[in-house]
């Protein structure tokens, strides 16, 4: 299931993007399928931020399916996980906006 807040987030940049003509069922599947690309450009940068070491050691959790360590290991290690999601969502809205 996608992250509430980031189809809420989406949402809102649709609606900034004035898209009330398009179709309830339509509008839904544009807000899943954004939400989920936008969910990808948050992993990408979140993983861009780890050495080549963290990236196989957080790679071994994700295979292990350790789900209390990958919640916290960003955090471990002392990435600005506000930050970054802040900046892709800034970013998002903006190259949406803009298109």
């Amino acid at each position: 299931m996608q992250n509430k807040e980031l189809r809420a987030f989406v949402a809102s940049v649709l609606s900034e993007k004035d898209l009330h003509n398009v179709e309830p069922e339509i509008q839904e599947k544009l807000i899943d399928d954004l939400t989920g690309r936008l969910e990808d450009q948050i992993n990408r940068a979140l993983i861009n931020e780890l050495s080549e070491e963290q990236v196989e050691e957080f790679t071994k959790l994700v295979e292990a399916e350790d789900v209390d360590a990958i919640g916290t290991y960003f955090y471990d290690k002392k990435i600005n996980v506000t930050e970054v999601v802040t900046k892709v969502m800034s970013q998002f809205r903006a190259s949406y906006l803009t298109a």
